[in-house]
């Protein structure tokens, strides 16, 4: 399989249209989250529904585009944060284990599942794993051959 890859090339009407998309996601989760912060169960339910429906659209969208693009399905990732607390300096890694949650356009979104190891943290203990994480498709063979993802498992084609 060749790992050399760039983001799909889109269209004017293309490009149009995943703005179209993304927007309509974009207020999508805005109306959750304000929903969840009211605490109207109704609202919560229509905004879960239209939040899943742009989801599927953006799915619908992006599927054709990067079926062919290189994505493992499961990666253990690393992560180093810089840390600074007078008069002491720290380096904070995570590893944690993630799947791919979906194919954009721009790369493969990936989510935490569980953290394997952290080492290093502040003294306040500030930091916490990170949740998500993604990756632009030009950079997946970069960042796999680095060692700062691991594959686990990968994409079946």
């Amino acid at each position: 399989m060749d790992r050399t890859q760039q983001a799909p090339l889109l269209t004017e009407a293309q490009r149009v249209e995943w703005e179209r998309i993304q927007t309509r996601v974009a207020r999508a989760n805005a109306t959750l989250r304000r929903a969840r912060k009211r605490g109207d169960e109704v609202e919560i339910g229509k905004a879960k529904r239209a939040h899943e429906r742009a989801c599927e659209a953006r799915a619908r969208f992006c599927e054709p585009l990067t079926a062919g693009l290189y994505a493992p399905t499961r990666v253990r990732a690393t992560f180093e944060h810089r840390w600074f607390s007078h008069p002491v300096v720290g380096q904070h890694v995570f590893v944690v284990e993630m799947v791919l949650d979906r194919r954009d356009i721009s790369g493969p979104q990936y989510r935490t599942v569980r953290v394997i190891s952290e080492v290093g943290a502040p003294p306040t203990g500030a930091r916490s794993a990170p949740t998500c994480s993604g990756i632009a498709w030009f950079a997946v063979r970069d960042v796999i051959s680095s060692g700062r993802y691991i594959v686990l498992d990968e994409v079946a084609s």
